[in-house]
This record gives structure tokens, sequence and C-alpha cells, in this order.
């Protein structure tokens, strides 16, 4: 590492003033090391530039450089690759990225800067803690806190939590953009992290380049869930045609269909002896057969290429 690398933290948001408010803070108040020149970049998805007057107000005080560009036309994607394309503008050398609606944990720089020190990778990919409301109905599923060695190298990152290297974007290197055509599908992260996979890219886990996500109350209903597998499983279809080809993909996704089928409907049938064992046991054996069902039908949607957009219409506050 040397002392001149640059590295810029990405924030795409939409119209989430308060959480992007916490997130930006959650960084200002980190430890940064000597070797790093860090900035961050909020990228406003809002045509009428909601979060314009927020990045203002810190930049007034904040230690760091915050760089503000809007995205007037509407989808994640769009906004990702404006926010590296000004990433690269100014000259960075490492893209950091961070969802508005997590804050992270005050050592989440260092351990990024302490896992390139060690490993010679272009890809690093954090934890994400969910921290769910005091009434949470646990039987809907866990925390979703990694339980991945660090340092070990994994199949997938997410753009939640990541750290990249400008070679993944640049014309000379991996030439990587998120998909247009998933701007409001979502899954476009996971899409982008595939290919660069599948182009021989290594990925390493960093288990203590920890952010949190607090989750939104209504993401903790059985329908939320279950629109949200389906769709995963429906973009899991679009990304595979495009990496394994049509044919490979759509005979995947019909095995996919029948095993999700059968294991739903079994677990349908024998969910009634779970009642013996006490409700909440009873209601996650159901709520895992609907899961089933619904990556089923999002496996067949998947092959007439008709993928929901969530996108459209996105929570938070």
């Amino acid at each position: 590492m040397t002392s001149t690398e640059k590295i810029i933290i990405n924030i795409c948001t939409y119209k989430r003033p308060n959480m992007l408010t916490s997130c930006i803070n959650s960084i200002l108040s980190q430890h940064i090391p000597n070797e790093w020149n860090v900035e961050l970049m909020i990228i406003d998805n809002d045509a009428q530039k909601s979060a314009e007057k927020i990045v203002k107000s810190l930049q007034k005080t904040a230690q760091l450089l915050i760089h503000y560009c809007c995205e007037q036309r509407k989808g994640i994607s769009f906004a990702r690759n404006l926010g590296c394309k000004e990433s690269l503008n100014r000259k960075a050398d490492w893209i950091l990225f961070i969802d508005d609606d997590e804050t992270a944990n005050k050592n989440w720089i260092m351990a990024y800067f302490e896992a390139t020190k060690k490993n010679t990778c272009e890809v690093y990919s954090g934890t994400v803690k969910y921290v769910f409301p005091k009434d949470y109905s646990d039987w809907l599923g866990n925390a979703g806190y990694s339980k991945i060695q660090d340092g070990n190298e994994i199949g997938r990152a997410s753009t939640n939590n990541a750290l990249i290297h400008k070679n993944l974007i640049l014309e000379s290197g991996y030439n990587l953009m998120f998909d247009i055509a998933m701007a409001l599908t979502g899954g476009e992260d996971k899409d982008f992290f595939l290919r660069y996979k599948k182009m021989g890219g290594k990925i390493i886990h960093v288990h203590d380049a920890i952010v949190s996500e607090e989750v939104q109350k209504n993401r903790l209903t059985i329908s939320w869930r279950l629109k949200r597998q389906f769709s995963s499983s429906t973009n899991r279809v679009y990304v595979n045609k495009k990496i394994m080809g049509a044919s490979k993909a759509v005979f995947l996704a019909l095995k996919e269909f029948l095993r999700h089928t059968s294991e739903g409907l079994l677990g349908l049938l024998v969910s009634p002896i779970f009642r013996l064992k006490g409700k909440n046991i009873f209601k996650r054996r159901i709520y895992h057969a609907l899961r089933h069902l619904a990556k089923a039908a999002g496996s067949l949607t998947g092959i007439f290429n008709m993928q929901p957009q969530p996108y459209k219409n996105p929570d938070g506050f």
C-alpha cells in the first residue's frame, strides 16, 4: 500500500434523509489510516435532488471531503454506474460501497485497510449485521450475522458492504458496469460480482468490516419476505442466462422449479406434525415451505423474462 491511495466511499440514496444522515455520520466518526485518503461520494437518485441539502449541511463541518452528484434516471444500476464514473474521475484507487440504510461500525474502514495489507485481491466483502425490532418474530429467520471465517475466499459479494479496486471498472481492466436492465429489479450487484468471478476474479471475506442495518417492520412480514424470495429467484435466472447461456439456464431453472415445488408441497403436508413442538416451530415450518414455493414461482417466471421491479417504489425514511 502507498500513502497516495485514494478510497472513495459510494452511497447511493433515494428519499431516505434520516437513514442517509446516520450512514454518513457513522463514516465521519471512523478512524482513517494514514496511508489512505478517504472521500465520500453521495449519489442522489432523486431527480428533485432531495439529498443535496443534507450533503451541503454535512460538508460544512466534515473532516472528509463529501462529493454530491445526481442521477436523474430512476434505478439503482444507473446510480451505481454514475458513482463509479465520478469516483474514477476523482482518481479513486478503490471504491468502497455501503447502502444508505446502514451504519458502519467504528472499525469498518480500518478492517478493510488491514485486509488489503494481508491479501492480494481486487474485491473484499464485509459482514452485514441485521438489527431487528424488539417485537421481532424470530421464526421468520435468523439475524444473518456472517459466520464465514475471516480471510476466506467467497463466491459472491454485495454492494451493501464491499471494497473494489478500480481495475474492475477500468476499460483496461475488467471493464464491468452494473446492468441497467436490472435498474429496477435489484440483484444488479450480485450479477456484477458473479461476472467478475467468471472472469477469474477473487473475493476475500473481511469479517470485522461490519455494517449494521436496522430492519424495517414492513420487511418483517411473510408477504414481504416471500416477494423477496420470488424476485431473487427470477433475477437468478436472468443472470444465469447471461453467464451460462439461455439453454443451460432454462434447464437449471426447471430443475429448481421442480425441486422447490416438491419441497414446498411436502413441507406443507408434514407441517401439522410440528404443532406438537410449539407454535413458533410450526409457523417456521409453514414459512419455509412457502419460501420454497415462492422460489419455484420465481424460477418459472424467470424463464419467461418476467422480472418484478421492486425498486420502482423503494422504502425508507
